[in-house]
């Protein structure tokens, strides 16, 4: 959790976080969307390709975090 915490404070401090969305939100949602269980679930289970996981999560989290 501390590294999504790092992470989101550094895109507060240069004023790239969503309007409407704090910092402790910011960082459960980053700190959610990246656990390692997700991928497993997607990938591993579900089939998906890690390409496709990859640009699933980094389009998930830009439309979430930023602004």
């Amino acid at each position: 959790m501390s590294g999504a915490s790092a992470f989101v404070r550094h895109l507060a401090s240069v004023g790239g976080l969503a309007a409407g969305v704090s910092e402790q939100q910011a960082a459960d949602l980053c700190w959610a969307l990246m656990d390692g269980h997700l991928y497993t679930l997607l990938v591993i289970q579900r089939g998906w390709t890690p390409a496709a996981y990859t640009r699933w999560l980094f389009d998930s989290l830009a439309a979430t975090l930023l602004s």
